[in-house]
């Protein structure tokens, strides 16, 4: 018996393979076997999936004009002879359909694989804006570290010479004080100079007796 992908029913029918996976979600059609992630859909399953897509859409009738499905061992089908015994058909496919346990629809691997790659690909282009933003932050940091640098290299030389200053300063005000301790010094020096050339007095000298007899002394 025929089989059919929800590929081949979108490209038979004309519509996107998500329209056709809604179509099977909804009327709950399983699929009759599933192989490498791939489910397939028998005659019947298709014919009652084209009935929910496109009700007036004889599916039957063009896939007996396209190509004649393969006889089964068992059972021999025939492709309906009309528009009205296609429609019947269907009726009666889809009625058997709903009639069916519901299975919990999910939805294909390949629209999985797609969106994970979707998915993927908007996490990387997440991940390289932010790669670029850590770098322009990183670049920004090395950027204040060399300001940084560069201010203590001022304030250092600042420091530098404001010491040299203070030294300079000091040395002036040490040059000053020796220079006033040497003019106060020479100036004790002649104050004694002058007190040693004042003479004192000789004191009288007194004459003894005899000496004022004889006139000697």
């Amino acid at each position: 018996m025929r089989e059919f992908t929800v590929k081949d029913l979108a490209d038979l029918l004309g519509v996107s393979k998500p329209t056709i996976q809604r179509a099977i979600n909804a009327a709950a059609i399983g699929a009759s076997r599933e192989d490498k992630q791939t489910r397939y859909y028998n005659l019947d399953a298709a014919a009652a999936i084209s009935a929910k897509v496109k009700p007036d859409f004889d599916f039957l009738a063009c896939v007996g004009c396209s190509e004649t499905p393969p006889h089964d061992a068992t059972q021999t089908e025939k492709p309906p002879q009309n528009a009205t015994e296609a429609s019947n058909q269907n009726e009666n496919v889809s009625e058997q359909t709903d009639t069916e346990p519901k299975q919990a629809a999910t939805p294909p691997q390949s629209d999985s694989m797609e969106l994970m790659r979707a998915m993927l690909t908007t996490i990387q282009e997440q991940l390289a804006a932010k790669d670029k933003q850590i770098a322009a932050y990183e670049a920004q940091i090395a950027m204040q570290n060399e300001q940084i640098k560069d201010y203590s290299e001022r304030l250092r030389e600042a420091m530098e010479l404001t010491r040299g200053q203070q030294y300079i300063a000091a040395a002036d005000k040490a040059a000053e004080l020796l220079e006033a301790a040497g003019s106060q010094e020479e100036e004790e020096i002649i104050i004694t100079d002058a007190a040693g050339d004042i003479q004192e007095p000789a004191a009288p000298v007194k004459k003894s007796f005899w000496q004022k007899l004889f006139g000697k002394g």
